[in-house]
């Protein structure tokens, strides 16, 4: 049955219509991989729908399992473009930057998929895009990784090559990723990655607007709230801080204080602190990695 609010992971049912479109050319029934998947047909339109990430996982077996294209999955996500997944996907095409639409999915990531962090860290001249995932399967790994790389394509107007993918699972007999991915393709790693140029990351977004992107920022930070997740006020403070960071003029160096951002979330200083408490956080870490990941930029 759907889930549109539920304290267990769950998925935006956006994330799953250019996998059914490819499962469709392939010939298999929609019908019958829904059904399989416990997914109601009525409900894949449906505004902020969401259903269990272990019906994710359940449908992308099920159509493995049925297709007898080993590749499916892969094909699958290069035709997953951002604008397809909602609020968070406007968020990411209107954008400055391509790592500034890539910075936008550490914050927001759990809109598409709860249970997934995308980090983003920087060696010499490589940009580097990490995933985590709480349910480590294969199939949702390689997914999500081939969105990363082709995402460029839509927000930037062009690909981009990928200096080398990492998966942490083995490699699959049946698959030939080399071929698929015409990137250099590295097995059983300790974290699934992808490494970029640190050159690509500074490409504009095609339909980069500062206003647009402001008020996708706050639909997606309500829609955040309203979903009961605890990662919600740390997303919230980060881009809240990352704002007026942003908005201070040229050469201004002052710390931006923890009331300004408790007010901006129109809470008390002492709610806003315990709430962070909870979390097992405090505003000057947050503050800290905002800061840490302004520079690196």
């Amino acid at each position: 049955m759907p889930n549109n609010l539920t304290h267990n992971s769950s998925f935006n049912i956006k994330l799953i219509h250019a996998l059914l479109l490819t499962a469709k050319h392939q010939g298999i029934s929609l019908e019958k991989a829904l059904a399989n998947s416990e997914i109601n047909a009525d409900t894949l339109d449906l505004p902020g729908q969401r259903y269990p990430t272990a019906t994710f996982e359940a449908l992308l077996m099920h159509l493995t399992d049925s297709s007898q294209n080993p590749n499916l999955i892969t094909q699958a996500a290069e035709i997953t473009q951002p604008r397809m997944l909602g609020s968070i996907g406007f968020v990411m095409t209107t954008a400055a930057t391509l790592l500034d639409a890539y910075q936008m999915l550490t914050d927001y990531f759990s809109l598409i998929y709860e249970g997934i962090k995308l980090s983003i860290s920087f060696e010499q001249h490589n940009c580097i895009l990490t995933l985590d995932i709480d349910h480590n399967i294969s199939l949702v790994n390689e997914f999500f990784i081939v969105c990363l790389l082709h995402w460029p394509r839509w927000l930037i107007g062009r690909t981009i090559p990928a200096q080398s993918i990492h998966y942490n699972f083995s490699k699959s007999s049946t698959k030939n990723h080399q071929q698929q991915l015409t990137n250099n393709v590295i097995f059983d790693q300790p974290q699934s990655q992808i490494v970029f140029k640190n050159q690509y990351m500074n490409l504009s977004c095609s339909e980069a607007n500062a206003e647009m992107h402001q008020l996708h920022c706050n639909f997606a930070d309500s829609l955040l709230l309203k979903s009961s997740q605890k990662q919600a006020l740390i997303a919230q403070t980060k881009t809240q801080i990352r704002k007026k960071i942003l908005e201070a003029k040229a050469g201004e160096h002052s710390a931006i204080r923890r009331e300004e951002i408790a007010q901006s979330l129109n809470m008390s200083l002492r709610t806003f602190q315990r709430k962070l408490n909870i979390l097992q956080s405090n505003y000057q870490l947050i503050y800290d990695s905002v800061r840490q990941e302004i520079c690196l930029q």
